[in-house]
């Protein structure tokens, strides 16, 4: 994981992990029960075989930048804290800056490393970002179980 800077944001942002994957910033938060080391860079799952599903979220235009932490502006804390109730059990992934090329080349990766269902892949965005869901969803339909543009 790489840092991030507490911008935007009036809520606690750190159960969202800050990565960069090729000059890509986002930000993930992971299910109850998955953790991640930063120093081995593993992850530990306390139920093995098990797959999660995923929130692609795109964000707006207004929440673009490098701070790695103006894109949970919108749907982040509520997202979180249906993460923290359990209420959704599965991975939140929130790009920063980062077109529909990028999340898939970042979702690429993640489904290599994660276990995660492949059927169960939601994206969502607003404004700018709901533009984004529908190119993501449009150019990769195969890995989309439902998507929620807003405002596009």
């Amino acid at each position: 994981p790489y840092g991030y800077q507490q911008v935007g944001t009036t809520w606690d942002t750190s159960p969202y992990l800050p990565f960069i994957y090729r000059g890509m910033w986002f930000r993930m938060m992971l299910p109850n029960g998955v953790t991640y080391n930063r120093t081995t860079k593993t992850f530990t799952f306390s139920e093995p075989g098990r797959k999660y599903p995923v929130i692609l979220f795109f964000h707006g235009r207004g929440e673009g930048g490098t701070d790695n932490n103006k894109q949970l502006v919108h749907g982040g804390q509520i997202h979180r804290d249906a993460v923290l109730a359990n209420r959704f059990q599965g991975f939140l992934v929130y790009p920063q800056s980062i077109g529909h090329v990028g999340a898939k080349d970042i979702m690429d990766k993640l489904l290599t490393d994660l276990p995660i269902d492949i059927s169960r892949i939601y994206v969502h965005g607003l404004s700018n970002g709901g533009a984004q869901t529908w190119n993501f969803t449009i150019s990769y339909p195969q890995l989309v179980a439902a998507s929620f543009p807003m405002s596009a």
